[in-house]
């Protein structure tokens, strides 16, 4: 009875702080704070105060100069080498315009893949480059400042965007009214207290629920759902100075734990390619087929459903490899966990039902936009119905909108312009044609290429983000 209470003691603590953290977070995040030497919390102010520096002696100041090329050496060389290109003559038969968008290319993929400036800065350094640089080339004719700049703005708000925006629409719903988590709390406790299952069933959830709020946010939703689990076993290792079998039963459930937190993070992932909406690279993959072979959303779950089902088994058998979980053992962490559940399922409100309603609708007609697409137009049309649904009827409010990943909008918007301006600049043509030509030289059939363009894929998203890397 005394280690319960100080559990509940301790994890009411813990929430209240947390909250009281999250609060002043907010609001020191709309302030710039002054540190002592006269700079700013983000940039320091050793370079701008003259009483320090003569403090410091030439020695000293050397010192700080130095630190300061080397924490900012990605922007440094990034510049250095889009100055370099922009320089070279004669790159591409003197064509200036994709001389220019080859360095504009190789600078922003410099800055993305070191994070030398925040990603959604540098998507925004696209336009500004793009009207200055004059890489936009329409029918032949490179176009000036002005009509180069309204150009690249009605590249940048494509359909994707509003698809985008729609897709995290329904996220912020499902999630605030905690439809998905009463879903998967179902789930969860009606599916038993073995060890091995408990582990299929929390990889399924993670799967499914990234599918819809995204793989950035469901991780935190199912940990929040294994929290009980955790603390349960947490709670039961005194059970171990009682023998053999109690010992035992702690080591299962030590082992069941490290299992749930790690096959959560691996099984959101595997998520993040099972819907368009999911992740912002499938979203590009739509965008770029449109144009030649359009992929809808019933294509798309066709190839991505059964192939998550696929990973989410072989991640299932290396966590029982992996962590030796038991085929027929039951956690008492479980078990303590469900029990607990069961008291605390409620049915759904009219409320959440309106919201599951809202939004099956609309991933419906998602899925039927080739047979509505003389009526409703591109996909990104669509994206506009929950939002005016779920904002105009007060199920979302100003606070929502303004916790939207509006960053990855951003990214978005400037991948999407970054594509143009290669495109249009003539610039894709020609790395179109060193790579065919590389092919055709060395005689490499298509699955050899596939292989080699796949290697290189799998390298650059191992080191930058998997959306920087589809840009």
């Amino acid at each position: 009875l005394k280690l319960m209470v100080r559990e509940i003691v301790s994890y009411q603590r813990h929430s209240v702080w947390l909250d009281v953290i999250e609060g002043q977070r907010k609001h020191e995040a709309a302030q710039i704070v002054k540190d002592t030497h006269g700079g700013d919390a983000q940039h320091p102010g050793f370079l701008t105060n003259k009483a320090l520096l003569d403090k410091l002696g030439m020695w000293e100041w050397v010192t700080q100069v130095l630190l300061f090329l080397f924490s900012n050496v990605g922007a440094i060389l990034s510049t250095v080498v889009f100055l370099v290109l922009l320089s070279l003559p004669d790159i591409f038969d003197s064509d200036p315009a994709k001389q220019n968008a080859l360095a504009l290319l190789v600078f922003v993929s410099l800055l993305w893949a070191t994070e030398a400036l925040p990603l959604f800065v540098t998507a925004m350094l696209v336009p500004l480059l793009t009207v200055t640089l004059r890489v936009i080339v329409v029918d032949g004719h490179r176009l000036d400042a002005t009509e180069a700049s309204k150009h690249a703005f009605d590249a940048m708000f494509s359909h994707v965007i509003m698809l985008l925006i729609g897709g995290f629409t329904i996220a912020a719903a499902l999630s605030k009214h905690n439809i998905v988590q009463a879903f998967a709390s179902v789930i969860a406790v009606r599916c038993g207290s073995g060890i091995r299952t408990t582990v299929a069933v929390h990889l399924f959830l993670a799967t499914f629920t990234s599918m819809w709020i995204s793989n950035v946010a469901a991780p935190v939703l199912c940990y929040s759902l294994i929290t009980p689990i955790l603390k349960a076993a947490t709670a039961g290792t005194t059970r171990a100075m009682f023998g053999a079998t109690q010992r035992e039963a702690v080591d299962h459930d030590r082992r069941l734990c490290k299992a749930l937190v790690l096959g959560i993070a691996l099984a959101s992932n595997v998520g993040g390619m099972a819907s368009p909406i999911s992740s912002p690279q499938n979203l590009f993959a739509i965008e770029y087929a449109t144009a030649g072979h359009p992929i809808g959303w019933i294509q798309w779950f066709t190839v991505s459903i059964p192939l998550c089902f696929v990973l989410d088994a072989i991640i299932w058998l290396w966590l029982i490899y992996c962590f030796d979980l038991p085929a027929s053992a039951e956690s008492a962490a479980v078990a303590h966990a469900i029990d607990r559940g069961k008291t605390e399922l409620e049915s759904f409100s009219v409320l959440q039902n309106f919201i599951m309603s809202v939004s099956i609708g609309v991933v419906g007609l998602w899925c039927a936009s080739g047979s509505t697409e003389h009526f409703t137009g591109q996909m990104g049309v669509l994206g506009i119905v929950p939002f005016v649904i779920f904002f105009g009827s007060g199920v979302l409010s100003k606070e929502d909108l303004n916790n939207f990943l509006w960053s990855v909008v951003l990214l978005a918007m400037g991948g999407l312009l970054l594509g143009e301006a290669v495109k249009t600049s003539g610039l894709l043509d020609v790395i179109a044609e060193k790579i065919a030509s590389f092919i055709e030289a060395n005689d490499l059939s298509l699955w050899v290429a596939l292989v080699i363009f796949d290697a290189m894929i799998l390298f650059c998203t191992t080191f930058v983000s998997h959306t920087v890397g589809a840009i």
